[in-house]
């Protein structure tokens, strides 16, 4: 369930490779999580277009592929920061980004 978390990591718009967003993740949550999910994930957002790869800094390593949001991620994760489902996890990762929304609409969805 790392799919709304790794959009809303790169929601920003700031280009991120898979480590700076897992370590990221881990701060925001205190949770763990399973680096090949993670990576698997970014894959399959960049397969469905909300997210592209970005290019790597000449000093970088070259094993580390950064990731932005693109416009349809972003609509995707807005959408969900708006209405998230009300799974376990689901509430979990909203809880993360809640902080994005504004005061009235985070008590709003937060009374749903």
């Amino acid at each position: 369930m790392v799919y709304h978390a790794i959009l809303g990591l790169l929601r920003d718009g700031r280009p991120r490779h898979g480590y700076d967003l897992i370590v990221e993740y881990r701060n925001r949550s205190g949770r763990p999580v399973n680096p090949g999910n993670f990576y698997r994930e970014c894959s399959k957002l960049a397969t469905q277009k909300l997210v592209a790869p970005d290019a790597n800094p000449p000093d970088a390593d070259p094993r580390r592929l950064p990731y932005r949001i693109t416009a349809a991620g972003c609509r995707d994760f807005d959408a969900w920061l708006l209405e998230p489902k009300p799974s376990q996890s689901a509430l979990d990762n909203w809880t993360i980004f809640a902080d994005m929304l504004p005061r009235g609409e985070r008590l709003r969805v937060l009374d749903a």
